[in-house]
C-alpha cells in the first residue's frame, strides 16, 4: 500500500507548481480533500462514478477571455482557439459547461476576485503574477514570441538593421515585451513599443499604419508575415489568489489528460498555434538580392530515370522541381546526361547546378564538395527474392543493382552493411544475374528508375528496414543561397503534398502507360505493324498493371509469416472499430528473448517460431477479430471480448502456446503482452477525445487512432518484458505506467540540451582508510540539477540512460570534469587523490574505448595512475574475451581497476583472481539494516578480506553509516570504506575544501 501511495504521490508532482506561495500549499490541501471515493487498486480523482455525477449535476464555470490569436478568435458561438479546444477536453473529466466572458486584459485580476468568472488561460508566469493569480501546475500549453509585419511589407527575414526605430505593438503587461527588449539590446537595435489590449487591435493598427509591426504568440496572423521567431514560453490557466476549489480540478483533470492522451496538447498547438499551410515563406536580405538576379539553375537528370522526364511533363521530379520553381521564383532548364555518374560528374565540374536526388549521408559527395539540400522523401527500398529461400536482407546475402542506383546502393548498406552488393550496367544484366544464382536478391527500382522491369514467375517482393532518403544535390560551385532557398521552400512544404505528388504523377491508367511505351519505344513503333505494336502496348501495360496490384499487396504482407503485417492490421482495424460499439482489447505481443534464440539456434529456426506463434495466434483469433505479425518478434492482436476476466482466460490458453513452443524447439519460449482497452460507446477514452475513429473521419485519421492506442499498449508491454523469467505475463495500460512513460520522455526530451547547459553535476564522495580515516581515494557520482535547482537522482535517470544509449555521453563528460579538476589542482600544487569513475557497458565496449579514455586524460595532462575505472561483474559475462582485452589495456596503461557491486546478486569467486582488479568494492547490500547485525555476514566479510589480501587485492566496503559497522570491518581486517560516516557525497568545491583538511594515505 505504502508503494502505491509513493507512486501516486510521485505522479501528482510531475511538474512544479509555479505558484511557490503559501497559498499554494492550502491549494493542494483542498486537492486531497477533492479526492472521489477510490477501490483498491486506483487513485483517481475523477472516477467513472464521479464523471458520472459530474455529467448529471454540471456546472456553469465561466471563463473570461480576451481576444489573442489562436488562443480565443471569435465571439459567441464562432468562438474558437487552443484554449476552447483545452476547456472542452477538461470537461469530459469535470462535467462544467461554460460561459464564454469576453473581457479586457487589464480586468483579468478585478474580474477573478469580484467573482464575475471563474477562470482564464493563456497567462504567461511571473513571481509579481504569482501574487495576484493562482497557476495551474501543469502548462497548458506553449506559445512563440513572432514579430509579424504586413504581408506585402518589403522586410526580409532576420533583417536587424530594418527593426531599428520599429514602431512594435504588444499586450499589455505581456512578457513579449521583455522577451524583445533583450533581443534588441542583444542585436543592438531599438524599437518604440504600443500596448493594446487585443490582438484584433493590434491588427488594425497595422492596417491602418500607426505601427510598422507587432508581436504575437503563433506563426499565423491575418494578412502579415513573420519575419522573426524569438523564444518559445509556456502559459498556464488561472483562477483568483487562493481558489482552493476550480484548480485543483483542473490541475487533476490536466493530469489524467496528459496520463491517458500524452499527445494531445502537442497536437492542439499543431492546429492551433503552429499553423503554416498560409504562411508566406519570406526571405533573408542576402537571399532576396540573389533572388532578384533572376537566377537560373542547370539540373541534371539521367535519360533512364523515368520520373525525370520534362518531355512528358508529369512525372514526380520534373513535378517537384516545378513546384520549387513556383514557390522560389528560380528557374530551372534541364541538362539530360548519359547516367546517373554523369550527373554527379557534372556537379563536381560545374557543368550543372543541381541534381534530383542524391544520398545525403555518403562520404563521397563530402570528399567531391557536393552539397546536399533537405530531404524531401523518404523512398523505401524493396527487394526481388526467390519463393522459398530462407535468407534474408543482412545474412551476408549479395544484392544487384543498376549504376543508376548509386545513392539507392549507398542507403542500403548504411542499413545492411555486412550484405554484398554487385552493380551492373543494366537492369536486364542485374535480372539476368538474379535467374542463374548469381544473386540472392536485387533491388526493385525506386521512384526515380525504371517502371519497367518485373519480377520473374518465381520471384517475390521483400520489403527491408532500408529507406533511401532523397535531398538535392548541389554544385559546389553553386551560390549558397540556392540551398537556403530551396530549403525554405521544402520546409514550408507539408508532406501530404509529396505524397500527393507522388500518387498523382504514377502511371497506373492504360492510356499514360501507353503512351510512355510508346515514347521509349518510338522506333519500333515505327517500323513495326501497327497491330502488333498495339498488343506490344496492351500487353506492357497489363503486365505494369499486374506489378502495381503486387506491389500493394507485398506492401501489406510479411515477408516472414506471409500473413498481415502492421500496415494492414492498422487499416482492418480502423475499419473494425468503426463498425460496432463493442469493447475491444488491442495487444502488442513479444516473443522474449527471440534474439538470443536467433543467435543460439540460428536465424531458420527463429523464423520457424514465427511462423509456429503466428498460426497458433491466428487460430485463436475470432471472426471479426484480427492477428498481425508487426517484426521483431512482435504481434499485434485485437480481440473482443465481454469483460476482463473473459479476456484472461483467452490469455492463458493463448500462452499455451509458448508451452507447445518450448516442447517444439527445445528452447526456453515466453511473452511478454501490453494491453489497451478500447471500451464501448461514450467510455472510448481515444475516440471521443479526438474523434477520428469513431466519427468517422477518414482511413488515415483511423489508422493513425490505432497507432496511437498501440503506443499505450507497447509502453505496458515495456513494463514487463525486462522483468525476467519464463513465464508468459500480460499487464493492462493504466495511469501509473503512463506516468512513469511521461516521466521518461520527460527525461529524454530533456538530457541532451541538460549536458549542453551544465544541469549535470560531478559530486565526489570520499573513500578513507578506515583504521586512522586518512583520505585514500574517492568515486565520482553524477547528479542532474534542473533550472529550478529541483536536484534529479541517478536512480531515475541512470536506468533509462543505459538504454537508450547516452549513459556513454554522462561517462565520458565524468572522466573530463574529473580530469580537469585533477589538472587544477596539480596546477595549484596540491594534493590530489585517486579518483574512481564508474563505466557502463555502453562506454567500455565501444571501439577505442581505450584511446578515448587515454586521449581525455592526455588532453588535461592527467597522470593514468590518479584515474581509476569501476565496472561490474555483470559486463564481464557481456564479452569476456574484449571485457579481458579492455582491462589489460587500461592496466599497461598505468589505470587502476576496480570492481564494483561485488555480492551483489551472483557473484563469482572468479572474479577475484580471473581479471586482475586492484579493487574489489563490497557491495552496500552486506551492510543494509538487519544484515549487519548476522553473523553470517561478518564471516563472508572476513574470508573475502582474507582471499583478496592473499590475492594481492584490496577491499573497500561502501555503505559505512555507523560507528558500529566501522568497528566490525575493522575487526574483519578490512582495510577501506566508503559512506555516510564519513562524508556524503559532495560537489567539487566542497571536496576541494575536504581534501585540503585531510591528510592523504601514506603509500
Amino acid at each position: 500500500m505504502l508503494r502505491k501511495f509513493l507512486t501516486f504521490f510521485l505522479c501528482l508532482f510531475l511538474l512544479p507548481l509555479p505558484d511557490v506561495s503559501p497559498a499554494a500549499s492550502r491549494e493542494e490541501s483542498s486537492a486531497k480533500n477533492f479526492t472521489a471515493p477510490v477501490d483498491g487498486t486506483s487513485f483517481h480523482f475523477f472516477s467513472p462514478e464521479a464523471i458520472l455525477a459530474n455529467y448529471r449535476k454540471p456546472r456553469i464555470i465561466r471563463v473570461g477571455y480576451f481576444d489573442q490569436h489562436g488562443v480565443f478568435e471569435g465571439e459567441g458561438e464562432q468562438l474558437s482557439g487552443y484554449a476552447v479546444a483545452l476547456f472542452t477536453a477538461i470537461s469530459r473529466y469535470t462535467g462544467w459547461e461554460y460561459e464564454w466572458v469576453k473581457i479586457r486584459f487589464d480586468e483579468l485580476a478585478q474580474r477573478l476576485n469580484d467573482g464575475s468568472i471563474d477562470i482564464s488561460c493563456g497567462l504567461s508566469f511571473t513571481p509579481e503574477r504569482s501574487k495576484v493569480f493562482t497557476y495551474s501546475r501543469l502548462r497548458a500549453g506553449y506559445e512563440n514570441t513572432c514579430l509579424h509585419v504586413a504581408r506585402d511589407s518589403d522586410m526580409y527575414y532576420m533583417d536587424i538593421e530594418a527593426f531599428n526605430g520599429m514602431r512594435i505593438g504588444f499586450f499589455n503587461d505581456s512578457l513579449q515585451y521583455g522577451v524583445m527588449e533583450q533581443f534588441a539590446a542583444y542585436h543592438g537595435f531599438s524599437f518604440q513599443a504600443l500596448f493594446f489590449e487585443e490582438s484584433s487591435e493590434m491588427a488594425q493598427a497595422l492596417a491602418e499604419g500607426r505601427i510598422d509591426g507587432y508581436v504575437d504568440g503563433v506563426l499565423r496572423g491575418k494578412g502579415t508575415k513573420v519575419v522573426a521567431t524569438i523564444s518559445t514560453d509556456p502559459f498556464f490557466f488561472v483562477t483568483r489568489k487562493g481558489d482552493m476549489e476550480i484548480m485543483p480540478q483542473i490541475n487533476e483533470a490536466m493530469r489524467q489528460l496528459l496520463l491517458n492522451h500524452p499527445s494531445f496538447l502537442s497536437r492542439l498547438y499543431d492546429s492551433y498555434l503552429n499553423v503554416t499551410s498560409d504562411v508566406p515563406v519570406v526571405f533573408t536580405r542576402s537571399e532576396s538580392r540573389w533572388l532578384a538576379t533572376s537566377p537560373v539553375l542547370r539540373v541534371a537528370y539521367s535519360r533512364d530515370q523515368d520520373m525525370m522526364d520534362p518531355t512528358q511533363g508529369s512525372t514526380f521530379f520534373y513535378t517537384f522541381l516545378k513546384m520549387l520553381e513556383r514557390q522560389s521564383g528560380i528557374r530551372f532548364i534541364f541538362v539530360p546526361q548519359d547516367s546517373y555518374d554523369d550527373c554527379l560528374r557534372a556537379l563536381v565540374e560545374g557543368t550543372a547546378d543541381i541534381m534530383t536526388d542524391v544520398y545525403p549521408k555518403t562520404s563521397f559527395l563530402r570528399s567531391q564538395g557536393i552539397l546536399c539540400g533537405k530531404i524531401f522523401y523518404n523512398a523505401p527500398i524493396t527487394l526481388v527474392g526467390k519463393i522459398g529461400k530462407p535468407r534474408a536482407p543482412g545474412q551476408k546475402c549479395t544484392v544487384g543493382f543498376t549504376k543508376e542506383m548509386r545513392s539507392v546502393r549507398q542507403a542500403y548498406q548504411s542499413t545492411y552493411p555486412d550484405d554484398i552488393t554487385k552493380v551492373f550496367a543494366s537492369s536486364e544484366e542485374c535480372r539476368k544475374a538474379f535467374e542463374k544464382g548469381e544473386l540472392d536478391f536485387y533491388v526493385w527500382p525506386y521512384p526515380g528508375s525504371s517502371l519497367w522491369d518485373e519480377p520473374p514467375q518465381d520471384g517475390v517482393l521483400l520489403p527491408t528496414s532500408a529507406m533511401y532518403p532523397m535531398a538535392l544535390g548541389v554544385s559546389p560551385q553553386t551560390s549558397p543561397y540556392a540551398v537556403s532557398v530551396l530549403d525554405k521552400v521544402i520546409s514550408a512544404t507539408n508532406t501530404s503534398t509529396i505524397d500527393t505528388m507522388l500518387l498523382t504523377t504514377a502511371p497506373e491508367s492504360l492510356l499514360s502507360m501507353s503512351k510512355r511505351f510508346v515514347r521509349r519505344h518510338v522506333l519500333e513503333s515505327l517500323l513495326g505493324v501497327a497491330l502488333l505494336v498495339g498488343l506490344l502496348i496492351l500487353f506492357a501495360a497489363w503486365r505494369n498493371r499486374r506489378r502495381l496490384a503486387d506491389l500493394r499487396a507485398v506492401a501489406f504482407t510479411d515477408p516472414v509469416t506471409r500473413g498481415p503485417n502492421r500496415g494492414k492490421f492498422l487499416m482492418d482495424a480502423a475499419r473494425l472499430l468503426q463498425e460496432g460499439e463493442r469493447r475491444f482489447y488491442l495487444c502488442t505481443l513479444n516473443i522474449r528473448k527471440l534474439k538470443l534464440i536467433n543467435r543460439v539456434c540460428g536465424l531458420r529456426t527463429g523464423d520457424s517460431l514465427i511462423r509456429f506463434c503466428n498460426r497458433e495466434f491466428t487460430l485463436r483469433t475470432r471472426h471479426g477479430e484480427l492477428a498481425a505479425y508487426s517484426g521483431s518478434g512482435r504481434y499485434l492482436l485485437l480481440w473482443h471480448c465481454a469483460d476482463d476476466a473473459e479476456f484472461g482466460q483467452r490469455m492463458t490458453e493463448l500462452f499455451s502456446v509458448a508451452e507447445m513452443a518450448r516442447k517444439l524447439y527445445e528452447r526456453p519460449v515466453s511473452f511478454a503482452c501490453g494491453v489497451y482497452v478500447i471500451r464501448e460507446g461514450a467510455e472510448a477514452e481515444g475516440a471521443d477525445l479526438d474523434g477520428d475513429i469513431k466519427a468517422g473521419k477518414g482511413a488515415r485519421d483511423g489508422e493513425r487512432s490505432v497507432a496511437r492506442y498501440l503506443l499505450y499498449a507497447d509502453t505496458a508491454e515495456a513494463s514487463i518484458a525486462s522483468a525476467g523469467g519464463y513465464r508468459s505475463q500480460f499487464l493492462f495500460y493504466n495511469e501509473f505506467i503512463g506516468a512513469r512513460q511521461l516521466k521518461a520522455n520527460d527525461i529524454e526530451n530533456r538530457m541532451v540540451r541538460a549536458l549542453e547547459q551544465g544541469e549535470f553535476l560531478v559530486f565526489l564522495q570520499p573513500q578513507v582508510c578506515l583504521a586512522d580515516r586518512r583520505l585514500h581515494g574517492a568515486e565520482a557520482l553524477i547528479r542532474w540539477q534542473g533550472p529550478d535547482g529541483k536536484m534529479i537522482y541517478p536512480d531515475e535517470f541512470i536506468p533509462l540512460f543505459e538504454q537508450n544509449g547516452f549513459i556513454r555521453e554522462l561517462d565520458l563528460f565524468v572522466l573530463d570534469t574529473v580530469c580537469s579538476w585533477i589538472r587544477r589542482r596539480l596546477d595549484d600544487g596540491k594534493k590530489v587523490p585517486p579518483i574512481s569513475i564508474n563505466q557502463s557497458k555502453a562506454l567500455f565496449f565501444h571501439a577505442n574505448y581505450v584511446e578515448t579514455v587515454l586521449g581525455i586524460a592526455s588532453r588535461h595532462d592527467v597522470p593514468p595512475h590518479l584515474l581509476h575505472v569501476e565496472v561490474t561483474e555483470s559486463m564481464a559475462w557481456l564479452d569476456e574475451e574484449a571485457f579481458i582485452h579492455t582491462l589489460d589495456a587500461l592496466r599497461r596503461a598505468g589505470i587502476g581497476l576496480s570492481l564494483d557491486d561485488f555480492g551483489k546478486g551472483y557473484s563469482s569467486m572468479a572474479m577475484l583472481h580471473s581479471f586482475g582488479f586492484d579493487t574489489i568494492k563490497l557491495d552496500r547490500a552486506f551492510l543494509a539494516p538487519g544484515q549487519e547485525k548476522q553473523r553470517s555476514v561478518w564471516i563472508i566479510i572476513s574470508s573475502l578480506v582474507d582471499m583478496a589480501r592473499r590475492l594481492g587485492i584490496e577491499i573497500l566496503c561502501e555503505g559505512v553509516e555507523t560507528e558500529d559497522q566501522l568497528q566490525k570491518l575493522l575487526a574483519s581486517h578490512c582495510k577501506y570504506g566508503q559512506g555516510y560516516l564519513f562524508s556524503p557525497p559532495m560537489d567539487l568545491e566542497a571536496f576541494d575544501a575536504y581534501v585540503d583538511a585531510h591528510e592523504l594515505e601514506r603509500k
